[in-house]
């Protein structure tokens, strides 16, 4: 018996809506085609199937575009009302690479597969109008700035990081410093800018501080510019600073402080939920923050050698804000890190440096998007990411059904519901045909 093709088909017994899958098949032995039909579930009014069922081919990937399309209503709603060219392709470009963090060429097949393409079903992705929007994007950067702005309560950090770029017109890499201006209250994305040809000299350095010195706010720089001289240029400056050095200077360190023994004191921290170890010392003025944030056994004083975060600061502040500050860059970096292999694919788009501040501008957009998630989240932890790219997989197998040019849904478990709820109360991605207004606009 040879197996066709599968469709859902939606009966009415006794004024009831019933979904079941058909599969029309061959039966050489009669000669005949029958058809075979799996029931999937009652259709209720608000058209959600209530039975858990294995997906046919005809779906539309939807739970986590709905989640980051709810979180992000208004971020989609000032694209769309002040972009005049490409906007529903930015969007899209934004939702693929913060979900799926997918080079550029491959953004068609995770569009298409998804519900984005029938919300905007005549998307062009191609090799032709991709350079196309990455131009528009820098050409609007002035429209990008003023989608953010500056509010008196937040706590602005320009977390600096270095990556290499391999644009079309070179051979090799080039080195460009990404200044991302955060607050680090809400996480919210301010603005992205990038810096090219750096290396580690004094002068490129000074400009580097020159450059990011024009909004108020905390400089966090690598570690790698750590040294005399540059210390000399961000106090000379007056400039805020949060910088962690590696362990390997803590013998050094230790030494100029004339420490003997490094003793940590123990304080719950509200954002790690557990105990944080720490301590302080001044030279000037700088102040040097140690933590260790292993859990150990409920020692009130330690004496630790190894396994230290190091951080340096003119800012003698509470040593939990320094900590939150050094995570939040860690974890953008590493979110940077993982993104090497589709930076190196997407360098066949990045021709010059308008596509590179393009480029710059669509990712920021997509990390915007994503940072949501942490920004509602009970607290913001950069370490939870595990819980929520679970969730976001756990979702990304939510699919919507196209049956008779209307969407049906499958019933939402309880153990995704209650996840959701711990990102936010106010999202529903039940309700997806409000999800289909950004049609019209």
């Amino acid at each position: 018996m040879e197996e066709g093709s599968g469709h859902i088909e939606v009966k009415k017994i006794k004024g009831k809506l019933y979904a079941y899958y058909t599969v029309n098949k061959w039966d050489k032995r009669t000669k005949k085609e029958i058809k075979k039909s799996k029931y999937m579930g009652r259709v209720k009014d608000d058209r959600i199937i209530q039975k858990d069922f294995v997906l046919p081919e005809k779906s539309l990937q939807y739970g986590d575009i709905a989640l980051l399309m709810g979180l992000n209503k208004d971020l989609v709603i000032k694209i769309l009302r002040g972009f005049t060219k490409y906007k529903r392709e930015i969007i899209v470009l934004a939702f693929i690479i913060s979900l799926y963090g997918s080079p550029l060429a491959f953004s068609k097949y995770y569009y298409k597969r998804t519900f984005l393409s029938y919300i905007w079903p005549r998307i062009r992705l191609n090799e032709e109008n991709i350079p196309g929007i990455l131009k528009e994007l820098s050409s609007e950067r002035n429209l990008y700035e003023s989608m953010n702005t500056i509010e008196e309560n937040m706590l602005l950090m320009h977390i600096e990081i270095s990556i290499n770029v391999q644009t079309l017109n070179k051979n090799n890499a080039s080195p460009v410093i990404i200044d991302i201006l955060i607050d680090a209250l809400t996480l919210k994305v301010i603005n992205v800018k990038h810096m090219a040809g750096v290396n580690d000299s004094v002068g490129q350095f000074i400009d580097l501080c020159d450059r990011i010195a024009n909004n108020n706010g905390v400089i966090i720089p690598e570690g790698k510019y750590y040294n005399k001289k540059n210390l000399k240029i961000l106090m000379d400056g007056k400039r805020n600073f949060i910088m962690e050095i590696d362990e390997i200077q803590l013998p050094k360190i230790k030494e100029m402080l004339k420490i003997d023994k490094l003793l940590l004191k123990r304080e719950y921290n509200e954002l790690l939920k557990h105990d944080l170890y720490y301590t302080k010392y001044s030279s000037g003025n700088i102040f040097y923050y140690f933590f260790y944030d292993k859990i150990l056994n409920g020692r009130e004083i330690i004496e630790a050698n190894a396994n230290v975060k190091i951080v340096l600061s003119n800012l003698d502040i509470n040593q939990n804000l320094i900590y939150q500050a050094i995570n939040i860059r860690n974890f953008l970096y590493k979110k940077l890190l993982y993104s090497r292999y589709r930076i190196y694919n997407d360098s066949f788009y990045l021709k010059n440096n308008m596509s590179v501040d393009g480029y710059l501008i669509l990712n920021s957009i997509a990390l915007e998007m994503y940072l949501l998630l942490y920004r509602y989240s009970d607290f913001i932890y950069p370490y939870r990411s595990k819980y929520i790219d679970t969730l976001l997989l756990e979702l990304s197998g939510v699919d919507l059904f196209l049956i008779k040019n209307k969407l049906y849904l499958p019933k939402i478990t309880k153990n995704i519901d209650k996840k959701l709820n711990s990102i936010n109360k106010d999202i529903n991605i039940k309700d997806f045909e409000s999800l289909m207004l950004y049609r019209k606009m």
